[in-house]
């Protein structure tokens, strides 16, 4: 098994990061709606064979995607990234946010982008 070199994982991180923009535009409808497909074969690349095989929880990769969307909504929100967390993981009923499913992957990432504190305090 070949390690992946500095370059490689760089190249990983820009293209990751690429897919995470583009489908952040294209929840927020500033893409067609085709170009959905294209994300999604672009990222099928780089994740055949990681699925989490128990569990239905998501994957490291799916996780990491969500991290960093949490610290991004953080950021936007001017809020701890511990409370976008704890907001996160009671609207999905979840005591930790690695335990989100799987199934709820899309969900949680228009959660997050859509998410506005100031609508939720009462």
């Amino acid at each position: 098994m070949s390690h992946p070199t500095d370059k490689s994982l760089s190249e990983f991180a820009v293209d990751m990061q690429d897919l995470l923009e583009e489908t952040i535009d294209l929840l927020r409808g500033s893409l067609p709606a085709k170009t959905g497909d294209s994300i999604r074969l672009r990222a099928s690349h780089h994740f055949i064979g990681v699925q989490s095989p128990a569990l239905d929880v998501m994957n490291q990769y799916e996780m990491t995607s969500i991290r960093a969307l949490l610290a991004w909504a953080a950021n936007e929100q001017k809020a701890p990234p511990e409370t976008i967390q704890a907001v996160t993981e009671v609207h999905f009923g979840v005591d930790d946010v690695a335990q989100l499913p799987r199934k709820d992957y899309d969900e949680v990432i228009r959660f997050l982008i859509d998410l506005r504190l100031d609508e939720l305090k009462n």
